[in-house]
């Protein structure tokens, strides 16, 4: 019997499976863990069986539910587990797909605390971080072939499950799946004065933000563009010394707007992006991937003072690496520049891991000279975090703050300096009103 099981990040319940139920596992994980790749859809084949944790967003539940559909028998059983606090309850009668699975319904919950034997895995203490406190439960439905009688957008956002159902019996999904649920609108993101289209920008389900611009990642940018002698302020005011063409890595790039933005401030850049959401390189190559050597439309952008229409450059090719934090990247990488918006949240609980490790590398993935900025709400205990690493972390600095984010910033020492120059922490800015 062949059982897929998707996102058990831990191999958990993948090990219990084999060892207790002789159950043949196949792992599918959307997201990179250390040296294992996510994957966008899972592997080839027929299952008998799957299990699903659940996905933080509807539409990335939806997705994940097509492609379990797409590889599950007819009459095979998958079941979905979650936190209450997570909306798990709710997939009961909302959130499949529709025509693709029935005989939905609850086979097993837990209020409050750690689960006990009747659970999936049958481990009492075997849970994942974000479900340790609060209630939980088990979902159980089953795999049919009826035509869908659904509307369009009830399960697949993009698609009508008709279509989706008709594709899935005739073979041909496969290629279809993540196509649709992709998103193509335009984002527009103000820097200083002028406002940046991206005529047009993808996005998928789950992506962080939803695959645009929040507001923590503008607050950053900002902040980088105004500095008087970080890389993308002097490249982006055509001071001496920095016309030539500097390398940027976006860490935790999600679809890539921090770093289609330091392409827009800055074209001569080499960037490359790094995130362990194998979904989110799709959206990161589709919204950034020009080909090497090709010509992209930089520049488009709009402001009181004067408007300039986008023009046509050379621009240097963009490297995307899959992997979870620094093991997506070769030994060898070294960049000018390192931004990043770090995740600092595992599902509902804080969580440091992701940030820790990022500032940990900083000693070895800076080249003399270059500079790392981020961006962590205020609550984060940054200054601690970094002073506990040592090294050229311990040198991180807060050089703008807000009531909500704080932005920190180290430089490495370039080649026959003894440190990195010190800036002073700014005072902390005026609430927005």
């Amino acid at each position: 019997m062949r059982m897929l099981c998707v996102d058990d990040a831990h191999r958990l319940l993948s090990r219990t499976l084999r060892e207790r139920g002789n159950w043949s596992v196949t792992n599918w994980n959307r997201f990179s863990r250390k040296d294992r790749r996510g994957a966008v859809k899972p592997p080839a084949g027929a299952f008998d069986a799957a299990t699903v944790r659940l996905p933080p967003t509807k539409a990335a539940f939806a997705m994940a539910a097509v492609a379990v559909a797409a590889r599950l028998r007819a009459g095979g059983v998958a079941w979905i587990y979650g936190a209450d606090r997570e909306g798990v309850r709710g997939c009961e009668t909302d959130g499949l797909p529709d025509g693709l699975f029935e005989d939905v319904r609850v086979v097993h919950a837990s209020s409050g605390g750690l689960g006990g034997g009747g659970g999936l895995g049958g481990d009492a203490g075997v849970t994942h971080v974000e479900d340790s406190t609060g209630s939980f439960a088990v979902l159980r439905c089953v795999r049919t072939e009826k035509p869908s009688g659904g509307s369009a957008g009830t399960g697949v956002p993009g698609s009508s499950s008709g279509a989706v159902t008709h594709r899935l019996k005739n073979g041909t999904f496969d290629e279809d799946l993540v196509e649709s649920f992709k998103r193509v609108g335009r984002l527009d993101v103000r820097l200083g004065a002028n406002v940046h289209a991206f005529e047009r920008w993808v996005t998928y389900p789950g992506l962080f933000a939803g695959g645009g611009l929040d507001v923590m990642t503008a607050f950053l940018l900002e902040t980088m563009t105004r500095s008087s002698d970080g890389w993308l302020g002097r490249s982006l005011r055509n001071e001496p010394g920095c016309r030539e063409a500097f390398s940027a890595l976006d860490f935790c790039s999600g679809s890539g707007t921090l770093a289609a933005c330091v392409r827009r401030l800055a074209p001569s850049a080499r960037l490359t992006l790094l995130d362990a959401d194998a979904v989110a390189m799709r959206a990161a190559r589709e919204n950034l991937g020009s080909p090497a050597g090709a010509s992209g439309r930089v520049g488009s952008s709009s402001s009181p003072q004067d408007e300039r229409t986008s023009v046509s450059v050379h621009l240097p090719p963009t490297a995307f690496a899959l992997g979870d934090g620094w093991t997506g990247l070769s030994d060898d990488e070294r960049f000018d520049v390192i931004a990043s918006n770090p995740p600092v949240h595992l599902g509902l609980r804080p969580e440091f891991t992701v940030l820790t490790s990022m500032c940990a590398g900083f000693d070895a993935r800076l080249r003399p000279g270059g500079e790392a900025w981020f961006v962590a709400q205020r609550y984060v205990p940054v200054a601690g975090i970094c002073a506990g690493i040592g090294g050229l972390a311990a040198r991180v600095v807060c050089v703008r703050a807000s009531d909500k984010f704080a932005v920190w910033w180290v430089r490495k020492p370039g080649a026959g300096e003894e440190d990195g120059g010190e800036r002073k922490t700014p005072k902390k800015e005026k609430k927005e009103k």
